[in-house]
């Protein structure tokens, strides 16, 4: 079994910066630097940064920006609504489901 969540941050992109982007959010400087931290991690984790992530049923789903690591084969999706919004998808699996160390 597993646990599907998403999580709303107060991550916010200044409305300014998603005016000039005009749809192209990986562009803008605030993901650049949030694309940064996701490598760093993946780089640590053995993991990897993707522009999706999967359901139970293995149907991937795209995003802005997402994260696959041993903990979360099925990856860490981010998303940024119209308003900037920054929120987090995810595909949790129980504890006793991640592969041990």
């Amino acid at each position: 079994m597993s646990l599907t969540a998403d999580y709303e941050t107060e991550i916010r992109v200044p409305q300014p910066q998603l005016r000039a982007a005009q749809g192209n959010v990986r562009g803008l400087p605030c993901m650049g630097i949030m694309r940064q931290a996701f490598e760093t991690i993946a780089r640590e984790q053995g993991g990897s940064v993707t522009e999706d992530y999967e359901d139970c049923n293995g149907k991937h789903t795209p995003c802005v920006i997402g994260l696959k690591t041993r903990q979360f084969p099925r990856g860490v999706g981010v998303d940024i609504t119209p308003e900037g919004k920054v929120g987090y998808h995810l595909l949790q699996w129980p504890t006793q489901d991640i592969p041990a160390e």
